[in-house]
């Protein structure tokens, strides 16, 4: 039989996932509580990493962990749309500041001296 407590933190860390997924990456408050999210995770895998290898081949730890998985792809996918679409916006921001300094007619010329070696 399965230790309760260990089922319990597994059924917690799919919860989380879950949680993490359904999470709204544009609204700025949102941070603090994933965050707090993560820092639950990774307390939770710390409680449950020795005991797992005891169960590694019941097939309702092995459903856990294939759901916690997934939740983890699906929230990797967001994140990392979220990152593409950002440094598409700072690609442009570059572009239109280049364009600005190209065609602003602002030449900047240092001023100093030239010697040539030769005589």
């Amino acid at each position: 039989m399965m230790d309760e407590d260990m089922l319990s933190k597994l059924h917690r860390m799919r919860d989380i996932s879950i949680e993490l997924c359904q999470i709204d990456l544009d609204d700025e408050a949102s941070f603090q509580v994933i965050i707090k999210l993560q820092e639950e995770q990774v307390s939770l895998r710390e409680m449950l990493n020795g005991l797992i290898s005891n169960y590694r081949n019941v097939d309702q730890i092995q459903q856990l962990f294939i759901e916690c998985y997934e939740y983890e792809k699906e929230l990797q996918q967001k994140i990392l749309q979220k990152r593409l679409f950002a440094e598409e916006q700072i690609d442009k921001i570059r572009a239109g500041a280049l364009s600005k300094n190209v065609y602003s007619g602002y030449f900047r010329q240092p001023e100093g001296y030239f010697f040539d070696s030769r005589n």
